[in-house]
């Protein structure tokens, strides 16, 4: 899927928001993607389009176009339904770090234990 392009080269002028929300929509479908190749850098780098995208969309609110109404609530729909897909998807991705990070945390708690138990201070048996 090609990448969509820079919120920021989008032609000055009003906007027509259908064009904008095609936009939005396909920088939601590729921050999925990146997120499914856990590329986090493409990911970050995809939600500050989006922001500028959104920012955009707010300022021209007033001067803004639309050619289709219904064609553009199915986008508004296609890109509330992508923004929970995205926000669930870090939810799980928060979720599964916070479990590896306290499984961190007791490995490390057992290796402190060891060192500090009866062969503290001296060299460790690697013999099996």
């Amino acid at each position: 899927m090609p990448e969509p392009r820079d919120a920021a080269s989008a032609p000055h002028g009003p906007v027509d928001r259908a064009d904008a929300f095609a936009r939005y929509v396909a920088l939601l479908e590729h921050q999925l993607a990146a997120l499914d190749a856990d590329d986090l850098s493409a990911f970050h780098r995809l939600a500050d389009q989006r922001d500028a995208l959104a920012a955009r969309l707010d300022a021209d609110r007033g001067r803004a176009t639309t050619t289709d109404p219904e064609h553009l609530e199915l986008l508004l729909r296609r890109a509330v339904e992508l923004d929970a897909r995205v926000r669930e998807r870090l939810s799980l991705l928060r979720e599964r770090i916070t479990a590896e990070m306290r499984a961190l945390d007791r490995q490390k708690a057992m290796a402190a234990s060891y060192l500090r138990g009866p062969t503290a201070g001296r060299r460790i048996d690697r013999r099996y």
